[in-house]
């Protein structure tokens, strides 16, 4: 699951239109938005053994949580667009606190889960699913499920080494284009005396 994707995916329609926009005063420039298809807003419907097979899957694979972690990544995502759609005073941060809680609930349990059962539903059967129940209750599916996890938890550390990476390369590109080391130096010399750069 692309957890980055997904909460680009769900901020779009936000940010164009209803909640970003709700406090626009404007009504000349206000185009109100059009409702999708009746077809695309209702999820398929999905067999309850084969939901409850796809939950069992995503308890057995460490997924259980999936459905909070992203709906408290995109509150994380929307709180200060949130905050700056508001006009200012004391009341906002309390207005977009609620607002967060509720949307989060909501999108964990409205979306979040209905678009993960729907992918899972649409590339298993309901007997894969039950193989891959089978296999992951096994000595040796847990033992995979759990190298899984290590893999997540360990790539989460990546910063560190990333930032260095970082690091090491610019000192590589300077070393090869000193002109451009030159150039950077000469930048900085004049953001920190407040003039601008001569090309």
């Amino acid at each position: 699951m692309n957890r980055i994707l997904l909460c680009v995916l769900c901020l779009c329609p936000l940010f164009g239109g209803s909640v970003l926009s709700a406090q626009q005063p404007d009504s000349s420039a206000h185009v109100p938005a059009q409702p999708p298809p009746a077809e695309a807003s209702v999820a398929p419907r999905i067999d309850p053994e084969k939901k409850a097979d796809i939950r069992r899957f995503m308890r057995l694979t460490g997924q259980e949580t999936i459905e909070k972690d992203l709906a408290n990544e995109m509150k994380g995502l929307l709180r200060l667009p949130v905050e700056n759609s508001l006009p200012p005073g004391e009341y906002r941060a309390k207005v977009v606190d609620l607002l967060l809680e509720k949307f989060g609930t909501r999108f964990a349990t409205e979306v979040v889960m209905p678009t993960i059962e729907s992918v899972y539903a649409k590339r298993f059967s309901a007997e894969d699913l039950k193989q891959l129940i089978a296999f992951y209750e096994s000595p040796l599916g847990k033992k995979a499920s759990s190298v899984l996890a290590d893999v997540d938890a360990e790539t989460h550390k990546l910063q560190g080494p990333a930032e260095k990476l970082l690091r090491d390369c610019m000192a590589q590109v300077l070393a090869e284009h000193p002109e451009l080391e030159q150039a950077m130096e000469k930048a900085d010399k004049a953001h920190a005396s407040g003039r601008q750069p001569q090309k």
